[in-house]
């Protein structure tokens, strides 16, 4: 449980922090474009984006709460930490796309 809490603290945060990073980008894309950014379309390719990242973080921590049922205490504390990890590297990987993706949507 203390490393879910954990790992779910840092998701909110770089949620948190690549979405006033969007903000800063848009306005610069905005500033530059001179237009108006279409809001609807960033907002549903971010949640597009996000729903797919939390579909795969919900597999992996499926999997990794199998591997606890299957394996021994001390491989189950290791593998959960390798399949938090990976799956961490993943939301942020798409968290980074999505952000792209509103940027250059809008």
């Amino acid at each position: 449980w203390f490393l879910h809490s954990v790992w779910c603290v840092c998701v909110v945060v770089v949620l948190l922090r690549g979405l006033r990073l969007s903000e800063a980008l848009r306005v610069d894309v905005v500033r530059l474009s001179g237009q108006e950014p279409s809001h609807g379309a960033c907002v549903c390719v971010c949640i597009c984006m996000l729903v797919y990242v939390c579909e795969r973080v919900y597999m992996y921590i499926c999997m990794c709460m199998y591997a606890c049922v299957c394996v021994s205490m001390y491989a189950c504390m290791y593998a959960c930490v390798c399949v938090y990890m990976y799956a961490c590297m993943y939301a942020c990987v798409f968290v980074c796309v999505c952000m792209r993706a509103c940027v250059y949507v809008c």
